[in-house]
């Protein structure tokens, strides 16, 4: 509204018929006018940021650099004089330090947001933007994930060590001797430690250690991205040389860093629970929120299925659904449940780690 009034500036200044009572009350002098101007200044960069943070699938790490973003631009402007500028940056930093969501049945402090060691890890994990974190900032989201990696292998089980059920030799006590010392000697030969034996390895010490070396590495050879790279994308093509960060790397990117994803997602109950819908089974609105939430995977989905289904006799169904897809009315979405679920089996290979957010 105010930089509407400041492009009008010349209007109501000069082509606008002002009588005595109205200028007492609204006419604005040449200072005020300048006021205008200096006040539009200091809140720009605030405008800006908050363009930017209606951005759907924003990181952590993003979330992060428009924020430090503003702040660097009001410090300069606060050291120019404006006290506008100065009022906007302390409450940024008051916000800064605030804590959010205090646990107060346990009794314990909670970290504010920029030091939450969830926000640390998002930050970690996004080679954009970790050379910000400090070190002590980077021990502790190692810590972390850590921990987070134990949390998910109790959610998922334990993972299966394929070797032992493939490998099937003549006397394998002695070739298990034999292959310890050869891998014993190849490891003094060229300088390598070996932290870990086989029965460990196979242990939560012997996980938390391997894992502790991947973040390490991670650290400590990641080549930094550009800011205007994709993470996810750059995740992806580590998914087999890095598989144990790249399911980390998932979950905490896929933390929402604004409300705007989380209520683009609330949002979808609107057109779910109409009155004409309301005789929905719980399992059918799951199926309708899924394809709400998800519309970029299941779109996906269909291409693979297309490719399947290409020398087939369901060619010209799936060309259909495909269609459905793209047009943006949830009741025709929602008629693509029954004919995804009939692929099941398929769907079930597809690994859906996160949220793609309409």
């Amino acid at each position: 509204m105010l930089a509407s009034l400041s492009r009008l500036q010349t209007f109501i200044t000069d082509k606008l018929a002002w009588t005595h009572a109205d200028e007492v009350e609204y006419y604005l002098s040449p200072e005020q006018w300048t006021q205008v101007s200096e006040i539009l200044e200091d809140l720009l960069p605030a405008r800006k940021a908050t363009a930017q943070l209606q951005r759907q699938d924003m990181t952590l790490g993003e979330f992060f650099a428009i924020w430090s973003g503003v702040v660097m631009v009001l410090k300069q402007t606060k050291n120019k004089g404006s006290a506008l500028a100065g009022k906007l940056l302390l409450a940024m930093e008051k916000r800064a330090k605030g804590v959010m969501y205090k646990d107060r049945s346990k009794g314990h402090k909670v970290s504010p947001l920029l030091d939450y060691p969830g926000f640390q890890v998002a930050v970690f994990l996004d080679p954009r933007f970790f050379s910000l974190l400090k070190p002590d900032q980077g021990q502790e989201a190692k810590e972390y994930l850590l921990d987070l990696a134990d949390r998910m292998e109790a959610v998922e089980g334990p993972a299966v060590d394929v070797s032992t059920k493939f490998l099937s030799v003549e006397g394998p006590s002695l070739f298990s001797a034999l292959l310890d010392r050869a891998n014993k000697a190849k490891l003094e030969a060229t300088g390598a430690a070996q932290t870990t034996t086989s029965g460990e390895r196979n242990g939560r010490t012997g996980r938390r250690a391997l894992l502790r070396a991947l973040l390490d590495e991670h650290d400590r050879t990641t080549v930094p991205l550009s800011p205007t790279e994709n993470v996810f994308q750059w995740w992806h093509k580590k998914q087999f040389t890095s598989p144990e960060l790249y399911k980390l790397a998932l979950v905490v990117l896929s933390i929402p860093a604004t409300q705007v994803s989380v209520e683009r997602l609330f949002s979808c109950p609107r057109f779910i629970l109409r009155p004409q819908r309301l005789g929905l089974s719980s399992s059918h609105v799951d199926d309708v929120a899924f394809l709400h939430a998800n519309k970029d995977v299941v779109k996906g989905l269909l291409d693979e299925l297309l490719k399947i289904g290409s020398h087939g006799q369901n060619q010209e169904s799936l060309m259909a659904l495909a269609k459905i897809l793209t047009q943006s009315r949830p009741r025709k979405r929602y008629e693509l449940i029954n004919e995804i679920l009939r692929f099941s089996d398929f769907a079930s290979t597809i690994d859906i780690s996160f949220v793609t957010l309409n």
